[in-house]
């Protein structure tokens, strides 16, 4: 998410000095389809008789979260080394920090009429607010936007040696693939489940910032010469055995794929020219359409269940046809507010 799913700092990656990096606004957008996508698929997995396909796509559709953050940990490397700290963080708070409260109201509107005579006391408001969890997407932001006051700090240590950007994404993985499995309940048991909840999304999400950050480090070359980009192919083994390497596989499979996502965009940069102006509009609107959509979900889903329809869930065209209604009306929705600089805050801008 540039540095939020919709930045217009995205600066540097074509040709033509000062335009927008295209491989990015690409990735940015195919990761907004696969987050409409998990969310249309995501009431089909409370069903019992889901069809195996349907399963499989969600499961891999997964890789969307893991690359939005790859993408603000590259972007929001090259902002954070252009302006002091202070700017960089009255910046950041401003474009995620507003948006994020307006949001979080509307969700809790949405949380009322989810749970008629639900109690809200102000822990519970302080609990939800931190972590994010009053809504189901809505746990990226406060994510994101400490990773986002993080990096310039952490800038520091990835200078401190050749190879500390290697080394931190290494700890960082070893963090969310062994250790959190015995800090967490240590964090649970002695904090509390809303700080406990907010650092879980932090673990999980950590080595995939710190790939985007090593990436723009290491591939600044491929970022500034976009138009000579040939096809990288990236291709993965890992030996082992038993639950270690299970896990090692398990939480490095988006990390492969967002990689590779990447080294694909890149190597396809001169031709993303010929789309650059609708590319860049849906990549921009891509902030408000995260925000939105799942208010357009939401009447679906409500819409479905007072028909007494729940079924329609397990039909591919139907699917398709929920991803297709919530890509219009949250790419409407998220243009009607950029267009307007009254609400253009609420999306970021």
């Amino acid at each position: 998410m540039p540095v939020s799913l919709s930045d217009k700092s995205s600066k540097g990656a074509s040709s033509a000095p000062g335009s927008r990096v295209l491989p990015y606004d690409l990735l940015r957008v195919i990761a907004i389809c696969a987050v409409l996508g998990i969310h249309s698929l995501m009431t089909a997995r409370d069903l019992t008789r889901v069809p195996p396909l349907i399963t499989m796509v969600d499961s891999y559709l997964h890789f969307a979260v893991p690359l939005l953050v790859f993408i603000s940990g590259a972007l929001t490397w090259s902002s954070s080394k252009k302006r002091s700290y202070k700017k960089f963080a009255l910046h950041r708070l401003q474009r995620l920090g507003l948006p994020y409260l307006a949001w979080f109201c509307v969700y809790i509107v949405l949380t009322f009429i989810q749970t008629p005579g639900k109690k809200i006391t102000v822990g519970w408001l302080l609990g939800n607010l931190l972590t994010g969890n009053v809504w189901y997407h809505l746990y990226f932001i406060p994510m994101i936007l400490t990773f986002a006051l993080l990096t310039p700090v952490a800038s520091k240590a990835l200078r401190l040696f050749k190879y500390a950007p290697e080394l931190l994404f290494v700890l960082a993985f070893l963090l969310k693939a062994f250790g959190w499995t015995n800090l967490g309940p240590l964090v649970h048991a002695h904090l509390g489940a809303a700080v406990w909840g907010y650092l879980a999304h932090i673990v999980m999400h950590l080595p995939d910032m710190i790939l985007g950050a090593w990436f723009a480090l290491r591939f600044k070359n491929v970022i500034t010469k976009a138009a000579q980009a040939k096809t990288f192919a990236l291709f993965s083994s890992k030996k082992g055995s038993g639950l270690a390497a299970h896990k090692v596989i398990a939480n490095l499979r988006f990390s492969f794929i967002t990689l590779g996502l990447t080294f694909l965009a890149f190597a396809i940069a001169p031709w993303l020219h010929k789309i650059e102006r609708p590319l860049t509009s849906l990549s921009m609107a891509s902030f408000g359409v995260f925000l939105v959509h799942p208010v357009f979900l939401f009447i679906i889903q409500r819409l479905v269940a007072s028909l007494g329809a729940g079924y329609l869930w397990t039909n591919w065209w139907f699917i398709l046809g929920v991803f297709s209604l919530l890509f219009v009306f949250s790419y409407g929705a998220s243009y009607a507010l950029l267009a307007s600089k009254y609400s253009a805050w609420s999306v970021g801008e």
